[in-house]
């Protein structure tokens, strides 16, 4: 491992995100596919572990291992605190009705659906003005995080960091409601 890789962005002061992207993003993607077993999961918490990692890097101790280990650390924290939670959607709701969900035989339950959407949507829009374009734009119009970085004039990581943080955000707001 070269001395990146045991440095890993840090100089002690202010991590380098985008350094530790670059250097464990995929170790980090492939361990947390192997724990949940689901491709987009894996990509969710992954973006979750670099946001975590970012948020808490004053915990960070040299003395205590590479940046490597914490970041596992965290990636197992995060993994297991997903596998324990038992997800209430599990899929989406445009998979739901696709699917045979709540269909055009049951107005109530077709009805509660709608409601469901619109309160995470109304979330959304409550969310910091760069999460909230960014979520919109991927989950809402369906654009590539690639296509939202280059509408809203950012980098691509840039794009991916705040729909991490949106994610986070909007899963904390929707386990208050």
């Amino acid at each position: 491992m070269n001395n990146a890789g045991r440095a890993g962005g840090y100089d002690g002061g202010v991590m380098d995100i985008d350094a530790l992207w670059d250097e464990f993003y995929e170790r980090v993607y492939h361990w947390l596919y192997n724990m949940v077993g689901n491709a987009e999961d894996a990509r969710d918490l992954a973006n979750c572990v670099f946001l975590r990692a970012w948020q808490r890097q004053s915990r960070y101790n040299t003395t205590q291992g590479t940046v490597c280990t914490w970041l596992y650390t965290i990636s197992h924290n995060i993994a297991h605190s997903f596998l324990r939670k038992k997800r209430v959607w599990t899929r989406s709701l445009d998979q739901i009705t696709e699917e045979g969900g709540p269909s055009g035989d049951d107005p109530a339950v077709e009805h509660e659906a709608a409601a469901a959407k619109e309160a995470v949507w109304s979330a959304v829009d409550e969310l910091p003005e760069m999460e909230s374009k960014v979520m919109s734009l991927h989950f809402h119009d369906g654009y590539t995080l690639r296509e939202v970085a280059k509408i809203l004039g950012v980098c691509l990581r840039t794009a991916k960091f705040h729909e991490a943080r949106g994610i986070v955000m909007l899963r904390e707001k929707m386990a208050r409601q």
